[in-house]
C-alpha cells in the first residue's frame, strides 16, 4: 500500500476507534490494515495508537499526526 493509503486508514481509525471498522471501510482484511498501521509506526518512530482487544485509543503524537493526515487529505 502507498503513504496516502495509511493516512486514509489513520484518519479512519481515529474516527471509527476499531481497526476492524476502519479497513472495513477501506475494503482492507484487518490483517492487512494492522500490518499497515504497524509500518507506518515503525516509519514514523512512534506510536499512534494503543490497542486493547476492544478499542484503539489514538495517543498524543497519534493525534497531532492524525490532523496533518486529515489536512494532507481535504487538500488532495
Amino acid at each position: 500500500m502507498d503513504r496516502l493509503s495509511e493516512l486514509e486508514l489513520l484518519v479512519k481509525i481515529a474516527e471509527s476507534g476499531h481497526i476492524g471498522r476502519a479497513a472495513e471501510a477501506l475494503d482492507l482484511s484487518r490483517p492487512a490494515a494492522s500490518r499497515m498501521l504497524a509500518a507506518l509506526e515503525k516509519r514514523l518512530g512512534t506510536r499512534l495508537v494503543e490497542r486493547n482487544t476492544r478499542r484503539v485509543f489514538i495517543t498524543d503524537a497519534g493525534q497531532t499526526f492524525v490532523e496533518r493526515a486529515r489536512h494532507i487529505l481535504h487538500e488532495l
